[in-house]
């Protein structure tokens, strides 16, 4: 949704468009995290590596 939104930068003023995507960048980064622990949990269950090398919190 992200670059959907970057891609309607000129449908809109600059005040809105700046709002909304600080807050979709807020919320990738957020995701980011939330994978890394439910990688973690995984990995603490099984200890199966994540096979992208993501961040293991141990």
């Amino acid at each position: 949704m992200r670059e959907k939104w970057i891609s309607l930068k000129w449908k809109m003023d600059e005040e809105t468009y700046e709002l909304v995507l600080s807050k979709f960048n807020i919320q990738v980064e957020d995701a980011k995290e939330w994978r890394d622990v439910i990688n973690t949990y995984f990995y603490r269950r099984t200890g199966i590596n994540d096979i992208h090398n993501r961040i293991i919190y141990k």
